[in-house]
């Protein structure tokens, strides 16, 4: 029974603990930020946000969701962008540029907060293989104990009983 309660935990062993888990969730949202393409954003993106916007502003019929409601700015801002004067293209760039800049610098925080819980899981991490070490070696050197006393107490009875 109890070999088969030692074989039963074993498992436990050899699989990631939550700690470990933890950190490869935080590492696979590392892996997300860096797949994020801020560059990207354009100034026609900031137009239709535009148009998006106006329309949301306007409201949406009933009976459309907003998918739907939404798939007329998106057709038309193709014509209107290209009809759209050199000034509001001009401005719409900067709201690209600022809007870059914004998704850069949340980037950048988050990227900050993953590493720093990672540091902070791996010390935990670190903590406990150093206390279940510490644990193991006593259990040795007091089982190591306990074999010299009783082999020493056993002596002295081969010796008690020959006198």
């Amino acid at each position: 029974l109890v070999d088969r309660a030692t074989l039963h935990a074993s498992p436990h062993l050899f699989m990631p603990d939550a700690r470990q888990k933890a950190v490869e969730r935080l590492e696979s949202s590392l892996v997300a930020l860096d797949k994020k393409q801020p560059n990207k954003i354009s100034a026609r993106n900031m137009f239709f946000e535009h148009l998006a916007d106006q329309r949301k502003s306007d409201g949406f019929v009933a009976d459309q969701d907003a998918y739907q409601c939404m798939q007329e700015p998106m057709r038309a801002h193709s014509v209107e962008w290209d009809a759209l004067p050199r000034s509001d293209r001009l401005r719409f760039e900067r709201k690209a540029i600022s809007r870059r800049a914004m998704v850069l610098d949340q980037i950048a925080e988050k990227r900050a907060e993953i590493e720093e819980e990672i540091k902070t899981r791996v010390a935990e991490q670190v903590v406990v293989v150093v206390v279940v070490v510490v644990v193991v070696v006593v259990v040795v050197v007091a089982a190591e104990v306990v074999v010299v006393v009783s082999s020493s107490s056993r002596q002295e009875e081969v010796g008690s009983s020959k006198s």
